[in-house]
């Protein structure tokens, strides 16, 4: 299905931080010279689409009903066709409704870090925990790790168990609020058994080395990227709970009995989107929000390994983040600067 909305050569990348350059004309709100964050998305306003879809319309341009419209090619976003161009490249355009100034006080080592956590604050606000839950934050890459630290800032009651596969990452899950850390081993028995004994929960042993919980967590925020990894998430949430889907699962065959036979309740998220945060009087953008919580401090962004690389050196970059055992690197960016 993605595959569709790609066209022409492609130019990767869509988290970025960047400098205004050269501003059209006829733009009233961007300057060159200015810090800001672009939100990926083409949607409507952006292809100029008058009257935009129903999702624009509520603020969600990621999920655009016209992305194959308008006047530029089809495409979901920056880094998806040759039009705009992507972040991977020293130069790229934007709509100015896709831009969001950085706030002084906030590095650009931060504001590289926005689109993760604002994708993370979007799952987490599109269903909102109650109270006192327990949750279970499945994966430990920067988007579980946004989204272990997000929880904690939305509903500081929660109950949060977070699954890891290297002690750096329980390390940094810890500091982000974790109450539990469980090791996701080989061994998928050991790791069952553990998160069951969070919840009291009992452990359940199927054929060919599968498992399940007889109980489980409220909600589990997927964040990994394996349909294996889909299918275990799924075993370990409560009868009528709810699994979060903040990664992105490969295509796969996977079993969905969980979803059926336990009653569980999937939610589908994808980019950002103009939502409300918890305490606050008026709904803003996830990028707004996250901003804000970076420049009050709220978000502590100073114990992720951040990697940074020439573009020339893209081998090195993705060998690193290959063998984040080793490396630690919990997020690789090319610098232009």
């Amino acid at each position: 299905m993605m595959r569709y909305y790609l066209s022409g050569g492609v130019m990767l990348g869509h988290e970025n931080v960047a400098e205004i350059v050269e501003a059209g004309p006829d733009v009233a709100t961007a300057r060159a010279g200015e810090r800001v964050v672009v939100d990926p998305p083409l949607g409507c306003l952006v292809r100029k689409i008058d009257p935009p879809c129903s999702a624009c319309r509520q603020g969600r341009p990621s999920v655009c009903e016209n992305f194959d419209l308008g006047n530029m090619p089809t495409a979901i976003g920056l880094g998806y066709n040759g039009f705009t161009g992507g972040s991977w490249s020293p130069y790229f355009i934007a709509h100015h409704s896709q831009l969001h100034p950085v706030p002084d006080g906030v590095a650009d080592e931060q504001a590289i870090l926005v689109d993760p956590l604002a994708c993370s604050l979007h799952a987490i606000l599109d269903d909102l925990p109650a109270a006192s839950e327990n949750v279970l934050v499945f994966g430990a890459g920067i988007i579980g790790l946004a989204t272990a630290a997000l929880l904690r800032v939305v509903e500081p009651s929660l109950r949060i168990a977070v699954t890891v596969k290297h002690p750096f990452q329980a390390d940094l899950a810890r500091h982000y609020g974790a109450d539990h850390l469980v090791y996701w081993k080989r061994d998928r028995q050991q790791s069952f058994r553990d998160l069951a004994s969070i919840v009291k929960a009992r452990s359940a042993t199927l054929p060919f080395g599968m498992h399940f919980l007889q109980g489980g967590f409220d909600r589990v925020y997927y964040c990994s990227g394996a349909v294996s990894a889909f299918a275990d998430a799924a075993r370990l949430v409560r009868p009528r709970g709810t699994l979060v889907l903040v990664g992105t699962p490969q295509i796969g065959i996977t079993d969905l009995t969980p979803l059926w036979l336990h009653e569980i309740k999937v939610v589908g998220t994808t980019g950002r989107a103009v939502q409300m945060l918890p305490g606050d009087r008026e709904a803003a953008h996830n990028y707004r929000h996250v901003l804000r919580l970076l420049q009050e401090g709220r978000i502590d962004t100073a114990p992720l390994k951040l990697a940074f690389y020439r573009q020339k050196d893209y081998r090195r970059a993705l060998a690193d983040l290959r063998d984040r055992r080793h490396s630690g690197v919990v997020k690789a960016a090319f610098d232009f600067r």
